[in-house]
């Protein structure tokens, strides 16, 4: 072993600087979250009341992979999500490029897990300090449901307390899933971000979502007019 490790680090040093930065692997930055959430709401459906949802993401270079859960603390069934993907910033342009793929489990019931895929840009260079927009197709490979979804973010300093809240605004439609009327979906967030160590920041936030045409064919979550509430604590290492 100590063998091959010299070796390699003859090689490195007898190759081109541009040749040895390619060799490099890049670096690896893992992100874990705790957030409690006062309702659970996604695309505008409200599917448990007070929850904890933990996840873990990894960084290397452009690819991504990570787990987040939704955990009720009532009688409710969990969720699980799986997901991978890459984002790769497009040369000369202020856009990115994001695509991969979600495995929702649900370990309750009978359908256990879907497949969805995804692609979406994001820009954050309007011109305009803070200001930052994305839009994202989805594709569930089993209930065969389609989803187009935008968002526009804002961050913008609060008076004189070096503090930045941000702001974002959710739009989106739903087709195609078995069972469920095409509808469409709203969403507000306002969050103050608050660094707690060098490496940890903690964020209180409140939520708006609602969604409207709405139908299951079982009640499988409720529409309504879901007003909640976060409080959420990142690690980065």
């Amino acid at each position: 072993m100590k063998h091959k490790l010299g070796s390699a680090l003859c090689i490195a040093a007898a190759l081109p600087i541009g040749v040895t930065a390619a060799l490099t692997p890049p670096e690896i930055s893992v992100t874990s979250d705790i957030t409690f959430a006062s309702e659970y709401v996604f695309r505008g459906i409200e599917f448990a009341d007070n929850s904890f949802q933990p996840s873990v993401e990894v960084e290397m270079g452009d690819l991504y992979a990570g787990i987040w859960a939704n955990l009720p603390t009532e009688a409710v069934d969990s969720e699980i999500n799986y997901y991978a993907g890459y984002m790769v910033d497009i040369p000369d342009m202020p856009f990115s490029l994001d695509v991969g793929l979600t495995v929702y489990h649900y370990p309750r019931t009978s359908s256990r897990r879907t497949h969805e895929a995804y692609i979406g840009t994001s820009v954050e260079d309007f011109g305009v300090e803070g200001l930052g927009a994305s839009l994202y197709y989805f594709y569930d490979f089993d209930i065969e449901s389609q989803v187009l979804e935008g968002a526009l973010s804002y961050g913008y300093p609060v008076l004189d307390t070096g503090l930045t809240a941000e702001g974002t605004l959710t739009g989106g439609t739903v087709w195609g899933r078995t069972g469920v009327d095409a509808y469409n979906y709203y969403g507000v967030s306002i969050g103050l971000p608050y660094q707690i160590s060098p490496n940890a920041t903690f964020t209180p936030a409140i939520h708006y979502a609602t969604a409207e045409k709405y139908g299951f064919d079982t009640a499988a979550g409720e529409r309504g007019k879901n007003l909640f509430w976060t409080a959420s604590v990142t690690a980065s290492f």
